[in-house]
């Protein structure tokens, strides 16, 4: 990642635990203008999105963070089969839950978990 899309993505990081999400998500999609290949971004996009219902933009956020190779799968499946819940799509979020390894979840992001498995 070059030193430019790694200072937005740390700013926008920031942003989003001030509570200021909307700024956040407009630095990431500036990131990404930058250099569109950084899984990272996308992946932190998509979080960001998902954290203000933005369901569906969050989705094509964290497929494009796989397509590139986002390096934490089963985190990844994780927000997918939230974001897949959220809109409806429940048995797609059923067979993303099936390929999560918990080992790879971060304790932070367990109680997601746990409410997603709560909603089949």
């Amino acid at each position: 990642m070059n030193e430019k899309v790694q200072r937005l993505n740390n700013r926008a990081n920031e942003l989003v635990k001030e509570g200021k999400v909307t700024e956040a998500i407009e630095l990431y999609l500036k990131a990404i203008r930058f250099d569109p290949t950084v899984p990272e971004v996308y992946f932190n996009l998509g979080t960001a999105l998902a954290s203000i219902d933005r369901f569906d933009e969050a989705r094509v956020a964290f497929y494009k963070s796989k397509k590139l190779g986002f390096n934490n799968v089963s985190l990844l499946n994780l927000y997918l089969a939230y974001c897949e819940c959220m809109i409806g799509n429940s048995e797609k979020a059923k067979r993303l839950c099936e390929k999560i390894d918990e080992n790879d979840v971060p304790l932070e992001a367990r109680e997601l978990l746990d409410e997603i498995k709560r909603m089949f």
